[in-house]
């Protein structure tokens, strides 16, 4: 079976590697899931540090409530697609820092 990379009409990896503010996560799923980068490494923890900064993620955070939820108190799933549910599922696929004070609230 050829290798997925074989697959492929050029080599992608420098276009996804690119900086993008708007997409930041491209960037550190490619570093992390497709180069097997490590999580402690420089440029990881770099591209890291712009998912929180810049497109979504922090978009997301700051229309978080105070007492850690979206939308209304609780864990259900409505309203769809902007419940609590639904916003630490969104920034879990976006690669928001699970570290992060007010994603670590809204779990609670």
């Amino acid at each position: 079976m050829p290798h997925w990379k074989e697959m492929l009409r050029g080599d992608s990896i420098p276009w996804l590697l690119e900086a993008d503010a708007e997409q930041p996560g491209i960037r550190y799923f490619t570093l992390r899931d497709i180069l097997s980068y490590s999580e402690n490494g420089s440029e990881v923890k770099e591209a890291r540090k712009a998912v929180m900064s810049s497109g979504p993620v922090p978009v997301i955070l700051d229309a978080q409530e105070p007492g850690g939820y979206w939308c209304e108190p609780g864990p259900g799933y409505r309203p769809p697609y902007r419940s609590t549910v639904w916003q630490i599922i969104f920034l879990a696929q976006l690669g928001a820092d699970g570290k992060d004070s007010k994603g670590k609230a809204g779990c609670e």
